[in-house]
């Protein structure tokens, strides 16, 4: 967990010649693949080594300079150079940021310079020297630096500059991560914690942030609201505390644990500080939860605004990245359910940055484009699942509707429906438990069409009516939720003149709708408005009825620690849902005579079945898209008829057995 991160942005806001002024800036590369963020520039004045991005930052990646190269230590002048910053609106801009030192060498010295060009060699400009707690060379330790005052630079636009020198007997490697620009006379390192999770009665594991304060003349005063605390020691907690005036000038780290005394309670609350009895504007918003770590599924769900295309999003798609990689580390989600991606590489990437546990699944198909063969493939719309391995087993995705109706493209058919072939992309996911037991859950992940026309408002009903019938035929009785962006509400409609909502089949029809306007009374999914809740959560009957009272929420926190978030991010605010586990006894799919057909479930590839059946029988095995998979007639074997099936996938497979007098149907569970 990064300790000191802050939760502001990048944002060009003012123009300088040719060069984007920036007011804040917190980088913390984790967009550095293969080429230094936005605005930030190298120049390599000696030696043929240079500053570039490394896979060794604080927590995730960083930027990193060494002389030594091919087993022998180089001169090196290495300059790494910010975006310029104009700091005219700070009352104190400081600056600080984490490092590292690693092998002997010589120190960092870091500048400001306010005539450089932009480009070329740094030494063409005067720099003034920046006073800065350096840790020692070949500490090998992280350090966060103090904040360090910028007041005297701040009547013009400066650049920030590191230079890096090693010699040919010594050449460390300098790390740096996390460098931030920010409000130094009250700041605070953190606007969001996400503390997780804890049972009743305990304490959860601590985060922490940093208080910095200069010019508070009287006491400080830090209040958490219940269930959350606070320490200064991280041994004794207290819902409150409070600092003097001999704090001033130096970092203060705090500690929040969540201590809930309710179970399954899901708490969004914050961190309020005061001074001499009045509030400041600034919090730290918390959420954490007393649901069992075990036995409870974080589900996310974005729409991600034309991820990767520059020009639909109208963003820097390189900031979007990092943003994105923000915001789904804060959700700490089990399964993030995406719309609207377009390259379907950055959600890989995505899932990367999350850790090594983290799996990712793109749709092959999206609008106007029916596989990923489609000319229209690689800019069209798609659906995304990134998913934590460790919690879910992927059985298997597919596209709902996308193979029941191949070709049917006009009016009225389900790729008209569902905004020209944008189908739901479907997750059946098995969720194990330590018992040996486990839970299966059916994912639709959907983006309806847009808009608000008469037209607009059909195709999301015909798409509802479409999309009912088909997970009422592959999932009945099964537990399924429909998350995504419906563009439209569960009650009413936006549409003019239409007081119904378009998905009326779905939520009568076994389903249950979470996020009813009625509800979340004046809140949004959309950016800009102030009820227009379109991003949806519905639950199938037997899933709601072991559903937290209260465990959905529209995760706001986004949008204020991701600053100017419509623009560098999204339109659409995410929407989370805690699902509770339900373990079954066993998959107990057959209908009419269960004595008759009985499966072993789950196998290893083995299917087997036992029967005490006399005469000649068919069997015939689905895919969870309707497409056969296996066909036998005049089958007549009793006892356990086994088949070898190790060639197919893992996942769930329907079975339809059919003798001369009755029909069976069974559900197979293939794993690994």
């Amino acid at each position: 967990m990064k300790y000191h991160l802050i939760a502001l942005l990048v944002c060009c806001l003012s123009m300088s010649g040719s060069y984007a002024q920036l007011t804040t800036l917190q980088q913390d590369f984790s967009t550095c693949q293969t080429s230094l963020p936005t605005l930030w520039q190298k120049y390599s004045a000696t030696g043929t080594e240079s500053w570039n991005c490394s896979t060794g930052g604080f927590q995730a990646d960083g930027v990193a300079m060494s002389g030594y190269s091919n087993g022998t230590n180089h001169v090196n002048e290495d300059w790494l150079v910010s975006p310029l910053l104009n700091l005219a609106t700070y009352a104190q801009p400081v600056f600080y940021f984490h490092c590292k030192s690693k092998y002997d060498g010589l120190p960092l010295s870091i500048f400001v310079s306010s005539n450089y060009s932009g480009s070329g060699n740094p030494s063409n400009a005067t720099w003034s020297t920046l006073n800065v707690n350096l840790p020692a060379v070949n500490s090998d330790t992280w350090t966060e630096v103090l904040p360090v005052d910028l007041t005297a630079f701040k009547n013009q636009p400066i650049y920030i500059a590191f230079k890096y020198n090693s010699t040919n007997a010594a050449a460390t490697t300098w790390t740096l991560d996390d460098i931030v620009v920010t409000e130094g006379a009250f700041q605070v390192s953190k606007s969001f914690i996400n503390i997780g999770q804890t049972n009743a009665g305990n304490h959860s594991a601590a985060d922490s942030f940093h208080v910095f304060m200069d010019g508070i003349q009287t006491h400080l005063n830090i209040v958490a609201e219940s269930p959350f605390e606070l320490s200064s020691n991280a041994l004794n907690y207290s819902s409150s505390l409070m600092f003097t005036s001999s704090s001033n000038g130096s970092s203060q780290a705090i500690w929040v644990r969540i201590s809930p005394t309710a179970a399954d309670k899901v708490y969004r609350k914050k961190v309020h500080f005061e001074q001499n009895g009045n509030s400041l504007p600034k919090t730290i918003e918390l959420l954490g939860t007393s649901l069992p770590e075990s036995n409870t599924l974080r589900v996310f769900s974005w729409n991600m605004l034309w991820f990767g295309d520059s020009g639909n999003c109208n963003c820097d798609t390189a900031l979007s990245f990092q943003h994105a990689t923000q915001v789904l580390r804060a959700a700490k989600a089990d399964v993030y359910c995406l719309q609207e991606v377009v390259d379907g590489s950055k959600i890989h990437r995505l899932a990367s940055n999350l850790g090594t546990e983290f799996k990712a699944v793109v749709s092959p198909f999206g609008s106007l484009a029916s596989d990923t063969n489609s000319g229209n493939y690689k800019g069209c719309q798609k659906l995304a699942f990134i998913y934590n391995s460790n919690k879910v087993h992927n059985l298997g995705t597919f596209g709902l509707l996308a193979s029941t109706y191949p070709n049917q493209t006009g009016n009225g058919s389900p790729y008209y429906c569902f905004s020209s072939g944008r189908f739901p992309f479907v997750l059946n996911a098995e969720w194990p438990s330590s018992g040996g037991q486990s839970d299966t859950l059916h994912i639709a992940n959907i983006h309806a069409k847009a808009l608000s026309t008469y037209t607009d408002y059909s195709r999301r009903e015909c798409a509802s009516d479409f999309m009912t019938d088909s997970l009422q035929a592959l999932f009945s009785g099964k537990r399924t939720i429909v998350i995504g962006d419906y563009n439209d509400y569960l009650e009413g409609s936006f549409v003019n003149g239409q007081t119904q909502t378009p998905y009326h089949s779905l939520l009568s029809s076994s389903f249950t709708g979470i996020t009813l306007p009625s509800k979340f009374a004046g809140q949004t999914t959309y950016m800009g408005s102030t009820d227009h809740l379109i991003d949806n959560v519905v639950l199938s009957n037997d899933l709601y009825a072991n559903y937290p009272d209260s465990s959905t929420f529209i995760f706001t926190e986004a949008t204020h620690f991701i600053s100017d978030y419509e623009n560098t991010m999204s339109d659409h605010i995410p929407v989370m849902t805690y699902i509770k586990k339900q373990l079954p006894t066993g998959i107990e799919d057959v209908t009419m005579d269960a004595t008759s057909f009985q499966l072993v479930n789950p196998s290893q590839g083995e299917f087997i079945l036992n029967t005490t059946y006399q005469g000649l029988y068919s069997i015939t095995i689905y895919g969870m898209d309707g497409s056969i998979m296996y066909q036998e007639k005049d089958f007549s074997r009793q006892g356990n008829a086994v088949n070898n099936f190790s060639n197919l996938a893992p996942g769930i497979y329907l079975v339809k057995i059919k003798t001369n007098q009755k029909s069976y149907r069974l559900k197979w569970l293939r794993h690994e």
